[in-house]
């Protein structure tokens, strides 16, 4: 069935008549007649009965006529749709984020899409970067911020934004007596107890030379925990510098030398090679993409 065809239907029941049908959509009767000819043998049914002068609906044309009703709206509901994401008065975009980026990169940017159209809706889901990249291969989300490159080729990454990973221990308690000087090499790492996020997160497999043969001390699944844990005197830890700012300042934490760090890092911003974007899903993932130059 064709839109035109359901169209010209609803139209000689609401008119009566070929004739009043063919005025109103501004058609010549023919056509008005060809549309229904080829719709009722599209459907394989007689649609109308002439009684009288006046049309009525068969059967089955009172079937067609309920059902085009819906299809009429739903294709109008479509295009007005399509309309208000095209505008960005509508629409919803859904991210997957490692922890850092959820947290640091993407507030601002979210920020600036709402300011600049209100309506868009945006849904952050907090998963490690491979979960993330998982979700992304698996088309749960439009984009998704990590802390590593992709491997896999059906994904293009562009760098957003650079860190560095550093080793951080508390600033006071036993843990801060054993390093005193702010100082330490592997040996004097090795005889540390040490925390870690889980093996998917982006952090995790930066360090993992100095990892091994360790035994962490403590495994936690996300990065406040890692800082809480670290605060509580339970260990050390590689963290990103730029989830470390606050502790910090705060003097909550602070950052230890060991020889090879800080680890040089990035975040990137990962999308399906063979997928488009929505216009809001662009939006954001071009705010996300300035943010170094902005910054």
């Amino acid at each position: 069935m064709e839109l035109e065809q359901l169209k010209t239907l609803l139209a000689v029941l609401d008119a009566g008549s070929f004739s009043r049908a063919a005025e109103a959509l501004q058609l010549a009767q023919s056509t008005v007649s060809f549309h229904i000819k080829a719709l009722e043998k599209n459907v394989g049914a007689r649609l109308l009965d002439r009684q009288g002068g006046a049309v009525r609906a068969t059967t089955a044309g009172k079937v067609i006529e309920r059902y085009g009703k819906r299809i009429l709206a739903m294709h109008g509901e479509a295009l007005a749709r399509l309309r208000d994401e095209s505008q960005l008065t509508a629409g919803t975009v859904t991210v997957a984020a490692s922890s850092i980026p959820e947290a640091h990169l993407l507030p601002s940017a979210i920020a600036a899409l709402r300011r600049a159209h209100p309506h868009v809706t945006v849904r952050v889901s907090s998963a490690d970067s491979q979960r993330a990249i998982a979700e992304l291969l698996a088309h749960d989300c439009d984009f998704a911020v990590v802390g590593v490159q992709p491997a896999d080729r059906r994904v293009v990454a562009t760098e957003i934004e650079s860190d560095e990973i550093v080793l951080c221990g508390p600033t006071s308690g036993p843990i801060a007596d054993l390093v005193k000087g702010g100082k330490l090499d592997v040996e004097q790492l090795r005889r540390l107890p040490i925390v870690v996020r889980e093996e998917g997160s982006g952090t995790r497999r930066a360090i993992e030379p100095f990892l091994a043969g360790l035994v962490p001390a403590v495994q936690v699944g996300s990065l406040e925990a890692v800082l809480r844990c670290v605060q509580a005197g339970l260990g050390v830890s590689f963290v990103s510098r730029l989830a470390l700012a606050d502790s910090l300042r705060e003097k909550r934490l602070r950052v230890l030398k060991l020889a090879g760090t800080p680890v040089a890092r990035a975040f990137y911003l990962a999308r399906l090679r063979a997928v488009s974007l929505s216009p809001a899903a662009t939006w954001l993932a071009k705010a996300l993409s300035q943010h170094r130059k902005t910054r």
